[in-house]
């Protein structure tokens, strides 16, 4: 179990990426870790859809086109079950509300959106005995784009755990039962959220 491992780190942290399909615009997310490993993960807010956005603010697409493509957008994301609302905003933009629950012992690896579009994950690495999440920023001349497209960041980042912190960069530390880390997120030029929990 999680609770036997001495030392244990968990670094929690939000990844904003480009280089995958979505990105996080208006949000607020919380991540929630107990002792025994059990985690909540919640996003609510929206997130653009990369392509379809910038296509949509440089071509001249017809509205079937971009109902045709709104459909695949949801079709792919409705593939994860933690999509407790799905909803289109135009332009590119869709209103969500997600909510993952689980163990970290029984499940390792914990992606929101996904793989190829990380903007929040949680990763057990058993070999080292930590539980790590990365973020990373977007390169310089993907801000460019971003920024190109009038698309900006705007959330708040929650982390709660009852666990003994041993490094972050939070803005502001609640404490409480669980004490509560968080960030506020403004653009793309701050660091990525870091916690690091032994």
């Amino acid at each position: 179990m999680l609770q036997a491992i001495r030392p244990l780190f968990f670094l929690v942290s939000a990844l904003f990426l480009l280089s995958g399909c979505y990105l996080p615009t208006r949000f607020t997310a919380d991540i929630t870790i107990e002792r025994n490993g059990d985690y909540t993960l919640e996003y609510v807010g929206q997130i653009a859809n990369m392509p379809l956005l910038s296509a949509l603010r440089t071509t001249n697409m017809d509205p079937g086109t971009e109902r045709e493509r709104v459909q695949t957008v949801l079709t792919d994301l409705r593939r994860d079950s933690g999509f407790q609302e799905l909803k289109y905003a135009g332009g590119g933009m869709f209103d969500v509300r997600y909510r993952r629950t689980g163990n970290l012992d029984q499940q390792p690896s914990v992606t929101f959106v996904r793989p190829d579009s990380q903007i929040l994950t949680i990763t057990y690495i058993r070999t080292r005995s930590e539980v790590t999440v990365r973020g990373g920023a977007i390169p310089l001349a993907a801000k460019d784009r971003v920024r190109a497209l009038n698309l900006d960041i705007n959330g708040i980042f929650r982390v709660h755990t009852a666990m003994a912190v041993k490094t972050h960069n939070a803005t502001t530390v609640t404490p409480g039962a669980l004490t509560t880390y968080t960030w506020a997120i403004s653009g793309f030029d701050g660091p990525a959220p870091k916690l690091v929990i032994q």
